[in-house]
């Protein structure tokens, strides 16, 4: 049936008989300024001769320039003869940004596109931002670490998504896996980094309704960072270390999962260093004892395992084993 309208309208249209345009929008056809967030009805008419069981799908069409670069949909296999659909204009980037809006009609080359564009604006006095916070541009993570990405964001929807993503550092490349937290007004996000040591830039968009990004930003020039452990003793009452007593060492370790093989004691005058303790698995706090013939003084101490070499902490006194 579609088939043969085509035909009939293609014929028609060269001799003359109908008007060549089938579909004809009427809102918003040029000129318009719509209001972010305020439903909008985008409104068509259609000729007799055009069957009114068909189907037909909605675009937004994105200038830039004079130059319709992008689109998203937001609406297929509306009826026709409805005459009208109730969509949820965004602005992505910034008030005032021209659109144009192109009607399909299903299985044809049946179309029609706004006489001019249209924009869409905030509310004024409003501005639509979504900036990462941290890490800083030129800040450090660490590989394979938990670490809280944070951003602030402006006037951007509620319960939209918030997608974050890494790229080599000024690169166009992707690289990494995308990240996304359920809700921009959580303002942060646990990330565990799975990417290799080097520098990068991090990407952030907020996505609309219809699936398309806006709102973007970037945070250069931040470096990854071997994976790293890092160790604190669990000493209460604040006294100097004893030998021969137990203590548990609290382990800060990259991935949960982690696995601490050894706890070390490093004398700093001489670097001699003593194992004093050791975990059966993956174990956050593991207990250490202080050898019985530690002289007194200053040691550091540091955890590892078997693919990680731990962050150095201390200094920590170590007292005298025969005073209580």
């Amino acid at each position: 049936m579609i088939g043969k309208i085509v035909v009939v309208w293609l014929v028609s249209s060269l001799f003359g008989l109908m008007p060549a345009r089938a579909v004809n929008i009427t809102f918003p056809n040029g000129g318009e300024a719509l209001l972010d967030g305020e439903p909008s009805e985008i409104r068509w008419t259609f000729p007799d001769w055009l069957a009114s069981d068909s189907l037909v799908s909605i675009e937004v069409k994105g200038l830039i320039g004079d130059c319709v670069c992008w689109g998203y949909e937001v609406g297929r296999n509306i009826p026709i003869s409805n005459q009208s659909y109730l969509w949820m204009p965004r602005v992505l980037r910034e008030s005032g940004e021209r659109y144009l809006i192109e009607i399909k009609v299903a299985d044809s080359l049946l179309k029609d596109w706004s006489d001019a564009p249209f924009s869409i604006i905030l509310p004024e006095g409003v501005t639509r931002s979504l900036s990462i916070l941290s890490p800083a541009p030129g800040g450090a993570i660490y590989s394979n670490t938990w670490t809280t990405v944070r951003w602030s964001s402006s006037a951007i929807p509620l319960d939209s998504l918030v997608y974050l993503g890494s790229r080599e550092f000024d690169r166009h490349s992707e690289l990494g896996s995308d990240l996304y937290a359920s809700n921009v007004n959580s303002g942060q996000y646990l990330w565990k980094v799975h990417l290799p040591p080097g520098l990068y830039d991090l990407d952030i968009w907020w996505k609309t309704e219809y699936g398309i990004f806006g709102a973007y930003s970037l945070t250069k020039n931040v470096a990854v960072m071997p994976e790293i452990l890092r160790l604190s003793v669990f000493n209460p009452s604040g006294r100097a270390l004893k030998p021969r007593h137990l203590y548990a060492f609290v382990i800060n370790a990259p991935d949960p999962a982690s696995t601490v093989t050894y706890i070390q004691m490093i004398e700093p005058e001489t670097g001699n260093v003593t194992v004093i303790g050791n975990s059966r698995g993956h174990e956050l706090v593991v207990k250490g004892r202080i050898p019985r013939e530690a002289k007194p003084g200053w040691y550091l101490f540091r955890a590892l395992s078997d693919e990680v070499l731990g962050e150095v902490a201390g200094p920590y006194e170590v007292g005298d084993k025969y005073r209580p």
